[in-house]
């Protein structure tokens, strides 16, 4: 079976330690499949919290010093 698969983090792993038995090999599988859901919903999440950045980038920053603190020269 490991000789199907397209080089990724998953056959890495399998080419490094192989598995023993099926059990083994679905738990392993189930695990790279969580990681992998992980990231893409990360992927999904952080998108907008990016596009907000990028549009807050666009407005002039505001000094957040207080009126007791001279600016600098």
């Amino acid at each position: 079976m490991v000789t199907v698969l397209k080089p990724d983090p998953f056959s890495n792993s399998l080419y490094k330690k192989p598995t023993m038995n099926l059990d083994e090999l679905r738990q392993r599988t189930a695990k790279f499949m969580q990681l992998e859901e992980l990231k893409e919903f990360r992927a999904k999440t952080r998108a907008p919290e990016e596009a907000e950045k990028k549009v807050d980038k666009g407005r002039p920053m505001q000094s957040g010093r207080s009126k007791d603190f001279p600016k600098p020269p």
